[in-house]
């Protein structure tokens, strides 16, 4: 498994780097857990396999 930790200042920057994330690696990954986080940013760690590994 692996983890990606991505972070933004707003939840709609947020958004765009996620989608942005899933489909750059629409083919290539298995989402397993996605963790979203907020303080005073906003963070999002998502947990995968990458499809060779599964």
């Amino acid at each position: 498994m692996k983890v990606k930790m991505i972070y933004s200042l707003s939840f709609s920057g947020l958004e765009r780097k996620l989608n942005d994330f899933l489909e750059q690696n629409q083919n290539k990954i298995e989402v397993i857990d996605i963790k979203w986080k907020t303080f005073i940013d906003h963070y999002v760690m998502i947990v995968y396999k990458t499809k060779e590994t599964i």
